[in-house]
């Protein structure tokens, strides 16, 4: 069954007054432009999004067409009927203009942001949108996405460092697929954007077109990474002071510099492996400690990055220390926890950075919206034995689509149409996909409880049903705010603490999560229930920058701005 429009009722008798092709809605009836006040009560954006106004134009300039070339015999011409009707057509289309024009001059009174009901997005007040939406300024910086990455990915691709035994230890600790994808560039501007469209009371994106996120099959396929192991949480134990120099030169090689008792400075272990890189013939215990830090730099540096952007924790290493242990637990889903926490706390009000693993999230909007993904450059070949995330890390072109400038990417997400989001991106790609990008089928649909240490966080398959090819239904309520801000709070403290017995009654989730899938109704193309779209747009923030507002006096003007100068100079006529 195909998309059914989300911006129109869902009552036939409504349907069938707002439809484009009724009779009764045309420019030779002024009584259908009733029309346009009940949409826009129901959610603002649609003066914008609909083809109301290029009907209108369409009308006029067809009806002259067929007038004076359609006809073999043009006596008529000028026959006072077709000037009536010709006439009438124009009358009606300017008022059509005045009165949207009208409208937008009373900026956002007619296009309020929402949500109309707030018993779901209770953290309105903190969020970022908010902010947005209130200010007079443009508010066009974007937030800074930390990273130190970058050295692992050149690694990766230098022959100097590529030792097999090296590589080998690696794949063996989990990390062999994510190493083969490459160094991807941070749109920033890109990444705030879908900050600011994250919702912390969902684990969602809240777009136009209803809500989409980043699952348990988006970081497997995407990353390579496991998602059907054991949960990443335990106890944290350390050394003693007098043990600790002993323990890290027999788990590195090396005795790097520290920056407290438990946090070790990526700088000393980029500069170890810079001073030895010449050394190719090592023993076995030597490889397995270079493959070590190359995985703990792509650890720190990428999936779990924190403020200084220089240090990892000691319990992370400790993970490293046997191989085969370390391949057994599921790092897709403690990446994907880290990822929630990152974008719920970039979606408050006032933040300035963010912890995300943006290579995680750029791709995953790159893969699914269409109106920012790159298209890719001369001599592209499809990457072979990587995961799909591979494939953005390759030469791009930006030629057709925006890039780092945050008012366009506001505007393009807030104009989106069905047909704009890819819903399976991977379906037609999966049977050419490494085994170790599908491992985990089975529980991607788990409704379960994401664990990363102290990071705990909620798996909502079921609000996303489209996303697994299925109808979306109204789906469950997610947590209550006070459950979800007593896991917010959970912070390491500095002292060591045992995190799953503390979150026992999460890790009993997470080991129950193949009884805790979510099933849905399949359907050749992804679709919601008739319900769906009225409840979401009443739940859900339309708009995070008033399409109201003032122009800015240089710089990208958005399809708002240009409705925005068109409603003044008509209001000055």
């Amino acid at each position: 069954m195909p998309d059914r429009d989300p911006f129109l009722p869902s009552s036939p008798s409504q349907q069938s007054s707002f439809s484009l092709k009724n009779p009764a809605i045309s420019p030779r009836n002024p009584a259908s432009f009733s029309y346009i006040p009940a949409i826009s009560s129901l959610h603002g954006d649609i003066l914008i999004s609909r083809f109301d106004l290029i009907y209108r134009v369409e009308f006029s300039v067809r009806s002259v067409w067929v007038r004076f070339i359609g006809p073999k015999n043009r006596s008529d011409i000028f026959g006072f009927g077709f000037l009536v009707r010709f006439m009438g057509s124009v009358y009606r289309f300017g008022l059509s203009v005045l009165f949207i024009g009208s409208i937008m001059a009373e900026r956002s009174s007619w296009m309020p942001q929402g949500p109309r009901e707030d018993d779901l997005l209770w953290y309105q007040p903190q969020h970022r949108s908010l902010h947005i939406y209130a200010s007079d300024e443009q508010c066009e910086r974007p937030l800074f996405i930390r990273r130190a990455d970058a050295f692992f990915w050149k690694t990766m691709r230098e022959e100097i460092y590529r030792i097999p035994r090296v590589i080998r230890y690696i794949e063996e600790m989990g990390f062999g697929l994510v190493s083969t994808i490459g160094y991807m560039e941070y749109d920033h501007h890109l990444l705030t954007a879908l900050a600011e469209r994250w919702r912390p009371e969902t684990h969602s994106f809240h777009l136009c077109i209803g809500e989409a996120t980043i699952t348990l099959e988006d970081v497997e396929v995407l990353l390579g990474l496991r998602t059907d192991g054991d949960a990443v949480t335990g106890r944290e134990s350390y050394p003693s002071d007098g043990d600790m120099p002993g323990y890290l030169e027999r788990l590195l090689g090396f005795v790097p510099e520290r920056d407290s008792r438990t946090t070790i400075r990526l700088s000393s272990i980029k500069d170890h492996l810079i001073r030895h890189r010449r050394r190719v013939q090592i023993s076995e215990e030597e490889a397995l400690q270079r493959a070590r830090c190359h995985v703990a730099i792509l650890l720190a540096g990428c999936f779990f990055p924190d403020k200084s952007q220089n240090k990892i924790d000691l319990f992370l290493l400790q993970l490293l220390e046997d191989p085969k242990r370390c391949a057994s637990l599921s790092w897709g889903s403690a990446v994907l926890a880290y990822t929630y926490r990152a974008l719920c706390h970039a979606s408050r009000s006032g933040e300035t950075s963010a912890n995300i693993c943006g290579l995680l999230v750029q791709s995953w909007a790159w893969s699914r919206i269409r109106k920012v993904k790159p298209r890719f450059g001369p001599g592209y070949v499809e990457p072979q034995g990587a995961p799909f995330a591979a494939r953005w890390s390759r030469p791009l072109s930006r030629t057709t689509v925006t890039s780092h400038v945050l008012l366009a990417y506001r505007d393009q997400l807030s104009l989106m149409t069905p047909s704009q989001f890819e819903w399976t991106p991977y379906s037609q790609h999966m049977a050419s996909l490494p085994d170790g990008c599908r491992q985990g089928v089975n529980i991607w649909r788990s409704r379960t409880a994401l664990h990363f240490y102290y990071v705990v966080e909620a798996h909502y398959p079921d609000r996303v049903m489209r996303q697994f090819g299925c109808t979306q239904f109204i789906p469950p309520a997610p947590l209550q705010s006070a459950d979800l801000e007593r896991l917010h709070r959970q912070m390491r403290s500095g002292h060591p603490k045992n995190w799953a017995r503390h979150h026992a009654d999460y890790v009993e989730q997470w080991e129950a999560r193949a009884r805790s899938l979510v099933w849905g109704i399949t359907t050749d193309e992804p679709t919601t229930d008739v319900d769906y779209m009225p409840w979401y747009l009443a739940k859900t923030v339309k708009f995070v920058q008033d399409p109201g507002h003032q122009p800015p006096p240089a710089g990208y003007h958005g399809q708002t701005d240009a409705l925005h100068a068109l409603s003044v100079e008509l209001r000055q006529l």
